[in-house]
């Protein structure tokens, strides 16, 4: 079953003159664990705002499933 998909996502901020997702989709199951790994500015963070409902794409669908609950450690958080 998918837990989390994502369909032609594209994310713009206003401030920048590119998009930082172009066309992403992805599809992940209930076990999943994800970890993303990247430059900063690379849109590591954006994503997770994505999937978390933080943020809405430009375009693209995102379909989440009920009682979905997306967690997220900032490397910055207070120990």
């Amino acid at each position: 079953m998918e837990y989390l998909r994502g369909e032609h996502i594209t994310f713009r901020y206003e401030t920048q003159p590119e998009p930082l997702l172009v066309d992403l989709s992805f599809s992940l199951d209930r076990a999943a664990r994800v970890g993303l790994i990247g430059p900063n500015g690379s849109g590591k963070t954006t994503l997770l705002r994505i999937f978390a409902d933080e943020l809405q794409p430009d375009s693209g669908l995102i379909k989440r499933a009920e009682g979905l609950r997306v967690v997220r450690f900032d490397q910055h958080r207070e120990q």
